[in-house]
């Protein structure tokens, strides 16, 4: 009986352990995104309060479902069309290019499915992003090609692991094969990491616009939003942009087709509007601007 309560005990302290770990990441990730984005934008809000880390979680959740789709997209493309490529590339190419120890690569097997989630991932995930920013479709081409041979490598590994699992009784040198899988163990942790992080986020050439999403979801940044603001800032703003039939509201006056960058996370917030050729970036108070959310019926 006691013996089953340590082994309950040591399992409540690993998961207790496994969800510390998971904040910490969760608000550095949150951390990280925000001040991506700041770059991105150019502004680095002032006067923090303790609140501003639960919209750090906020970013941090949002960009993170938005990379497991983004990622399980890359994924089920590169398993269902690249994949099948390389089954006939690389047995030809491994006839004039021989690897050192003389080993085949071995390929996952193929299942129908993948082709089901990777014509749905293109239709409503990245054909949106081609037509968003039409010069990234050779990062969109790039980043599954070259997570197909990762995850050939990840497959071919788990196999060599096997294997040796398998042969491990019949070695005389139990220390040097189970150092060989101990080996192979972290090249295949290596090769995960660079599939699912390294290539996705500096090959793909649409980190910037998932972030630009993800602030959207966390109600950080607003797209062509109609906004009250106070003099003498309005004064700032072009004519063209005010909104005739409500233009005033006290010493607030409202403005269309206006961009909140940024808002949310200290004193201030960051809005851009058009101003002939030009696109002006101005920073407000938070005191000093009111946000009309309106839905528009359609026509």
């Amino acid at each position: 009986m006691s013996f089953r309560f340590f082994e309950i005990t040591q399992e409540l302290e690993r998961i207790s352990k496994a969800i510390s770990a998971v904040s910490v990441l969760i608000v550095f990730l949150g951390v990280s995104v925000i001040a991506c984005y700041w770059i991105r934008v150019g502004y680095s809000p002032q006067n923090f309060t303790i609140g501003d880390g639960l919209l750090f979680v906020m970013a941090a959740a949002c960009f993170g479902v938005i990379y497991i789709i983004y990622v399980s997209g890359m994924f089920f493309i590169a398993a269902a069309f690249f994949v099948p490529v390389w089954r006939y590339l690389l047995p030809i190419t491994c006839k004039f290019i021989k690897p050192k120890d003389g080993s085949v690569p071995v390929f996952p097997p193929y299942d129908w499915w993948w082709l089901c989630f990777a014509i749905c991932m293109l239709l409503s995930f990245f054909l949106p992003i081609l037509i968003k920013s039409p010069e990234s479709w050779f990062g969109l081409l790039m980043t599954p090609f070259i997570i197909s041979m990762c995850y050939i490598g990840y497959f071919s590994l788990g196999q060599k692991i096997q294997e040796a699992k398998e042969n491990l009784n019949s070695k005389e040198n139990v220390l040097e094969e189970n150092a060989k899988i101990r080996n192979l163990r972290s090249n295949r942790v290596l090769i995960a990491i660079i599939g699912v992080f390294v290539i996705p986020i500096f090959f793909g050439g649409v980190t910037g616009l998932l972030i630009d999403v993800s602030m959207r979801i966390a109600n950080i940044r607003i797209d062509n939003a109609i906004v009250y603001i106070k003099e003498p800032h309005s004064a700032l703003l072009p004519n063209s942009l005010i909104l005739e039939d409500r233009s005033k509201m006290n010493e607030f006056t409202a403005f269309e087709k206006v961009n909140i960058l940024f808002r949310g996370i200290g004193s201030t917030a960051l809005i851009s509007f058009a101003d002939g050729d030009a696109i002006n970036t101005l920073e407000i108070p938070n005191d000093s601007l009111i946000v009309n959310r309106v839905e528009r019926k359609a026509p």
